[in-house]
């Protein structure tokens, strides 16, 4: 999907790449597709587990050579040609070659947990031959639709009414917006949660420790961003009597043991650190078990939120794109003065459940549209259903 954005360099080593991965043959047929491996474990799972479906790899894992993927291409490169020279349309050599996959495999419904890829929402208005499903991936903000060109695609599976709003600001094209919540938090809650669950910790810190920023490398407003609510809540924690945990975010072994290593070294023995399992759904399970979820930008936080649970969100980046205008002032907070924070927290803290939920029950709504009659898993699966008989 980058490929024509590389350097010759990048380039030439794509091409080796995808040369290894050749394989002579077609693609396998099914009525449903899941486009990419990325969340095809939890699209399985929740959605389309005992259907006829496929996975169609993107990242070049695996590439598809035969006389028929070769016409296909042929066929949707002159109708690129012909796009581009009527109305300047774009399209990269990678997405027609996804095309004339997809048309090859010919699904009655496509869906992918990728939603903010400009090929994706390409290909979603390109094939024609059947539903097209986009699952919102992660919470949205004005760094995601404040961009430079027109997102244009399908079926948006977005989380609520504040992601409707926001893209329409901003002049994007969605077709169909099918704000069902998000799809991980809903299942967990669901599924998996049992219940109402007695709270083991006073503060959640959902992690957004990352590697590449974390060590100076990019990204020095995201890198303020995560230290500056780590070491607030580090302050808070010296002062305080509270119990807290911290629900890791590294998934690649060596990433993990850093990341404990910096969380052990800021926290001391304060807090209990929670190794990121995607299996168990260790973050989500964590969350469940806290009075408040702290975090920067975090998805899973605005998942929390969804549920109903007491949260804190800290822009420090100094940069209002990671800002969330769509949620109320009383869960936010920025700046750079921890007895703001010191303060925000205690109050959310300390507020009764009750009148947390009647100042934040609608708002809720609005920002992350959990519904626990028909989450988002169980409406997809009913619409593919239908769609494919």
């Amino acid at each position: 999907m980058k490929f024509l954005t590389l350097s010759n360099n990048s380039r030439i080593k794509n091409i080796i790449k995808i040369l290894k991965a050749v394989q002579w043959d077609n693609p396998p047929k099914a009525n449903v597709l899941i486009l990419d491996e990325m969340g095809s474990d939890y699209i399985e799972q929740m959605i389309v587990y005992g259907l006829d479906f496929s996975i169609l790899h993107s990242l070049m894992e695996v590439v598809y050579l035969s006389p028929q993927i070769l016409l296909l291409f042929l066929k949707n490169l002159a109708r690129a040609l012909w796009r581009k020279t009527k109305e300047g349309e774009q399209w990269f050599p990678w997405e027609i070659y996804l095309l004339s996959c997809i048309e090859y495999i010919g699904p009655k419904v496509v869906v992918t947990f990728i939603d903010n890829s400009p090929v994706y929402q390409n290909l979603s208005r390109r094939y024609a031959g059947g539903d097209f499903y986009l699952i919102q991936n992660g919470v949205r903000l004005k760094v995601d639709a404040e961009v430079d060109y027109t997102i244009k695609m399908t079926n948006l599976c977005c989380w609520g009414q504040s992601d409707i709003d926001l893209f329409s600001r901003n002049n994007h094209r969605i077709d169909n917006y099918m704000p069902l919540g998000p799809l991980v938090g809903s299942y967990y809650k669901t599924e998996l949660s049992s219940g109402d669950i007695e709270d083991e910790y006073d503060v959640c810190l959902v992690s957004q420790w990352r590697n590449q920023f974390m060590n100076g490398e990019s990204a020095p407003h995201l890198k303020k961003a995560v230290s500056t609510v780590n070491e607030y809540l580090a302050q808070y924690l010296h002062k305080h009597p509270v119990k807290a945990c911290v629900a890791t975010c590294a998934q690649v072994k060596e990433n993990l043991t850093r990341e404990i290593a910096y969380y052990r070294d800021l926290f001391g023995d304060d807090v209990t650190i929670i190794p990121r399992e995607r299996k168990t759904f260790s973050t989500y399970a964590a969350m469940d078990r806290s009075t408040v979820i702290i975090g920067f930008s975090s998805s899973a936080v605005y998942e929390a939120y969804g549920w109903g649970k007491k949260v804190l969100l800290c822009n420090y980046s100094d940069d209002y794109k990671w800002d969330n205008a769509s949620v109320i002032e009383d869960i936010t907070i920025s700046g750079t003065d921890y007895l703001d924070f010191e303060r925000k927290l205690n109050k959310i803290l300390n507020m009764d459940a009750a009148e947390y939920k009647n100042m934040a029950a609608a708002n809720m709504k609005y920002a992350v549209n959990f519904n626990a009659e028909m989450p988002a898993h169980k409406y997809l699966r009913q619409k593919i259903v239908e769609r494919i008989k």
